[in-house]
């Protein structure tokens, strides 16, 4: 039921504009005269050596200069031989991670350079500029890669830059310090006339690291995290709606007595533009009031659901902002905080809390997974009912007890268990309905608690048996492409070598780094591991067979290792 928000429909002096924005769409700011700018945010790293995956996210203002990467995606010159790695970075994210020069000699020629082409085509004045290059790097004293091993990184300890327009080199820098920590670089270009043109120019930006610590380690490895170029408009006009801080707030609606946010519990900061507005919506987008201020709203006649409380920065011109409209429809130069929100349920009846869990489970070896110890407190009305939901609401299961149910069969996936609490006769209640939207009569539903259930599979490999005569001096490695993964899945992956007794040799980031020449003779194989976090037994020296945790191994391919003589 929506409510009908009669209280929030606050009247003002002039029309405003609203964005909405929740998880399925994003605050926009679309103002003229503002930066151009071309995000690598490496979110998406996946080990190999194709950087396809390495896009850009283009946002060019209005009548500003016009910024595209060339090709799509940035990339080094020789990616065979120098493919990518990828670590944990900032926020939890994917970051990259790159192989540099060892000697302390600056080499602006090195094939190991990360390169991004990008086409400068002049906005509306006639001109247009690349004034800055952004990003993130560490050069850590001991390198972590997300699909394979650990261990001392011989560290490179400076950095170059170099910048190619149209041919033509402009700018050449050597000698900045890498840090062993994130840290963010700022290159700015806004004093050199070079950076400017007149007409779309091709700049060839290349990032170089080298001069190894010398700490003995076999590998020298850089990291690199949201690379971002900006070309700035005379006048730009910064909008942010700021971050809000306080909440989320539950009122129990419909007893008369008002239900307030005090003044001053939300807390605004960041923000920036002409005009200002605080903002009300439902959890649906429609526009429910524009007060003054969040103080003012009493909740208690808006009925259940759940509402959002926004603030709103904006320039002049806004249109489509009305009460009962949708802010989908917006059009104009605007930007959105954050919500908070506020949760409205009915005095007479209370889903209550559950606590307990999270819960993971490796599901389908036969072994059963029973949740246990959750706890309910807080419920009110006189009917309760265990439900379980997919991670979208969909009911699967109506049991007594959570503890009943057996996980295993289930196959991978989120489940959320939910405590029912209504009065009176409810409908919907059934599997295959959505608890969350087929739902009808008097009731409330508590907190949700998740059961992660990980089912990895090691997948199939394609490719071999192969055979190398070796101890000879000459490196013996499979080439790019010669076996093929498929039907993988889980949250970690890792390839593997072993002897013919499962004896673990390498745990590489690829098959195709791994020389067998220097293994003596007999059999290698190589398999590829899907596992989920808290693995144990992945080490060289031990026996895969003996793997504890959450995983699955594919297929083995064979590598026959003969006598050269």
């Amino acid at each position: 039921m929506k409510p009908s928000f009669t209280k929030l429909q606050f009247v003002l002096s002039a029309v405003i504009g609203l964005l909405f924005s929740t998880s399925i769409l994003t605050a926009q700011v679309d103002c003229q005269n503002q930066q151009s700018t071309a995000f690598f945010d490496i979110n998406q790293c996946s080990a190999g050596a194709s950087y396809d995956e390495f896009t850009a996210n283009v946002n060019n203002g209005i009548g500003c200069t016009t910024l595209s990467i060339v090709g799509g995606n940035l990339f080094r010159d020789n990616p065979g031989a120098n493919p990518h790695s990828c670590t944990l970075g900032l926020n939890g994210t994917n970051a990259m991670c790159i192989s540099t020069d060892k000697q302390c000699s600056y080499d602006p020629d090195s094939d190991k350079a990360l390169i991004i082409e990008v086409h400068v085509t002049p906005g509306a004045s006639g001109s247009g500029s690349l004034d800055q290059l952004n990003f993130y790097e560490t050069a850590p004293m001991t390198y972590n890669w997300l699909t394979g091993g650990t261990g001392l990184n011989n560290f490179p300890t400076k950095f170059g830059i170099r910048v190619i327009k149209n041919g033509t080199e402009i700018f050449e820098q050597d000698g900045y310090d890498t840090s062993p920590d994130w840290n963010l670089q700022n290159i700015d270009f806004s004093g050199n006339s070079e950076f400017t043109v007149t007409s779309t120019s091709t700049f060839r930006i290349e990032l170089s690291a080298y001069c190894a610590t010398g700490n003995g380690g076999f590998l020298t490895i850089w990291d690199l995290e949201n690379i971002e170029l900006i070309s700035n408009c005379d006048g730009s006009t910064m909008i942010s709606g700021g971050t809000l801080d306080g909440g989320p707030y539950s009122f129990c609606v419909g007893d008369g007595v008002a239900d307030n946010i005090p003044a001053g519990d939300i807390t605004l900061t960041g923000n920036s533009g002409t005009n200002s507005q605080w903002v009300i919506t439902d959890d649906q987008g429609v526009i429910l009031g524009l007060p003054p201020s969040y103080d003012v709203v009493d909740f208690d006649g808006a009925g259940t659901g759940t509402c959002l409380v926004w603030h709103l920065s904006f320039e002049d011109g806004i249109m489509g902002a009305a009460v009962g409209m949708n802010a989908n429809d917006l059009q104009g130069c605007f930007s959105l905080s954050n919500p908070i929100s506020v949760n409205r349920t009915d005095c007479g009846i209370n889903g209550g809390i559950i606590e307990g869990g999270p819960f993971t489970f490796c599901v389908g070896d036969g072994i059963v997974d029973n949740v246990s110890g959750i706890t309910l407190s807080g419920n009110t009305g006189t009917n309760n009912q265990w439900v379980i939901t997919d991670d979208q609401g969909n009911i699967l299961g109506l049991p007594p007890m959570p503890g009943v149910v057996d996980f295993d069969g289930a196959g991978p996936g989120t489940c959320l268990i939910w405590n029912l609490t209504f009065n009176g006769t409810l409908t919907g209640a059934e599997v295959g309905n959505n608890a969350l939207t087929d739902l009808s009569g008097t009731y409330a539903l508590s907190n949700s608690i998740t059961v992660i259930r990980n089912q990895p599979e090691g997948g199939n490999l394609l490719g071999g048996p192969f055979t190398f005569c070796v101890g000879d001096g000459e490196a013996d490695m499979l080439p790019t492409g010669s076996i093929t993964l498929s039907g993988n899945s889980g949250g970690n992956s890792q390839w593997v070598v072993t002897d013919d007794q499962g004896m673990i040799l390498g745990l590489p980031p690829m098959p195709g780094v791994v020389d067998f020449d220097g293994a003596g003779f007999g059999n290698c194989l190589v398999w590829h591991l899907s596992y989920e976090d808290g693995l144990q037994g992945a080490e060289v020296g031990l026996n895969a067979n003996d793997l504890e945790g959450c995983y699955s191994l594919s297929n083995p391919v064979t590598i026959n290792r003969i006598d050269c003589n």
